[in-house]
């Protein structure tokens, strides 16, 4: 990494291939059987939830609407 460039610049590279695309058959067959959007959706939402209520975490998510964080 070249002195004083910013490290994001180099972390979050937009034009490197996406290892993450649904292009892949086995994350394809995933996102399907979790149901698609919708299943996704479910999942994040109760993920955040369970983390709103968590001792230690809890409190990064004060205040917030964790619907609208799932979405």
């Amino acid at each position: 990494m070249p002195r004083g460039a910013p490290f994001f610049l180099f972390a979050f590279n937009m034009s490197a291939p996406n290892p993450l695309s649904l292009s892949k058959p086995e994350l394809k067959l995933l996102y399907t059987r979790i149901g698609g959007e919708q299943g996704l959706q479910a999942i994040l939402r109760d993920f955040y939830r369970r983390m709103g209520a968590d001792v230690m975490l809890g409190f990064f998510f004060d205040g917030k609407d964790l619907d609208h964080i799932a979405d």
